[in-house]
């Protein structure tokens, strides 16, 4: 009977032991996941942001002095964009994601769209666009910042990103 009571005893414990460390393991997993997901938006969205200043005609609206939370540029083919903070809603909670508004002629009428270049998995706060001006050639260079948050999972994951961006002259 003792030897009965030991041999169980031994067997909860390592059980035990088990559960516990697939449990670490899936919350650990969780952690990473979240911020891949959170590095892949931010990387996503600010390389396309610098594609487009980088290749754009020219600046329309920036605040130099104090940066501004959107940013409009005349792209090469006539028409623009508008990068900017954009609400979004998941179940009753409302969000900020970053959305690039381009009008284009289509059919000699102006179309605009809205995509979004975050998705609904995260959160976006803090973003800023700040202008430095190029002597006689207006604005020379965009500083991108702005901070990614995930809005799913059991840990939250917060990354800032920062680029500047030179403009061409063509």
């Amino acid at each position: 009977m003792v030897e009965l009571l030991v041999v169980v005893s031994i067997f909860t414990i390592m059980l035990a032991a088990a559960g516990g460390a697939l449990f670490t393991t899936i919350l650990g997993n969780d952690v990473v996941s979240s911020a891949i997901a959170v590095k892949q938006q931010g990387d996503f969205a600010i390389s396309q942001m610098s594609a487009m200043l980088r290749n754009s005609s020219r600046v329309e609206v920036c605040d130099p002095a104090e940066g501004t939370t959107s940013i409009k540029i005349l792209n090469r083919d006539g028409g623009s964009t508008n990068f900017k903070q954009d609400t979004f809603t998941v179940g009753t909670s409302q969000y900020q994601r970053i959305a690039s508004e381009g009008s284009k002629l289509s059919g000699g009428a102006t179309v605009i769209e809205l995509t979004g270049l975050t998705d609904d998995t995260v959160q976006v706060t803090d973003i800023s666009f700040i202008c430095t001006n190029a002597p006689r050639e207006g604005v020379g260079t965009v500083k991108i910042q702005f901070t990614l948050q995930n809005i799913t999972g059991r840990k939250t994951t917060t990354k800032t990103f920062t680029t500047s961006v030179g403009l061409r002259r063509y």
